[in-house]
């Protein structure tokens, strides 16, 4: 027969799995919007520094050729431009919008854009963008929201030409 004294409990009860799993739901509860806004700010250091190396890209075109190449809202590299920026670049999705642009806009000259086929999607991001890096308002600044067609992000080159 035997007694209480030898046999001896294996393995955890329920309860305490339970409150295990709590805790790491706290925990993961806590952490989420911490990741995410460091998600936010690493999109956000990519997009300027992208935008940074494709503007000294256009002004370096515009040095040597005295002139801005043609307007481009395709997401791919006009030819003119092979030598300065790679396909690569140009092509892959930029990190606050659908496709990147090139263009002479009526309303603050020539610019690099990160462009979307909807405002709506893409706007809150680039006001957070703005803020952070320029004035905070999205018609004034360095940086501005276009929001005609195509609706874009933009990083103006040089503001005297329309």
């Amino acid at each position: 027969m035997r007694s209480h004294a030898t046999s001896r409990r294996v393995g955890f009860s329920l309860i305490e799995l339970v409150i295990v799993v709590v805790i790491i739901g706290i925990i993961a509860a806590i952490a989420a919007p911490r990741f995410s806004s460091a998600s936010t700010k690493t999109s956000q250091t990519a997009a300027l520094a992208t935008f940074r190396d494709l503007s000294m890209a256009y002004e370096v075109y515009y040095q040597q050729h005295g002139d801005w190449p043609v307007q481009n809202t395709s997401g791919k590299t006009d030819t003119a431009m092979n030598d300065s920026i790679t396909q690569t670049t140009w092509s892959s999705r930029p990190p606050l919008g659908e496709r990147w642009v090139f263009l002479h806009h009526p309303d603050c000259g020539v610019c690099l854009g990160m462009a979307a086929s909807e405002l709506d999607t893409w706007v809150e991001r680039w006001q957070a963008f703005d803020a952070r890096y320029d004035d905070g308002d999205s018609d004034a600044g360095v940086i501005r929201i276009a929001k005609d067609t195509p609706p874009a992000l933009v990083w103006i080159v040089d503001p005297n030409v329309k």
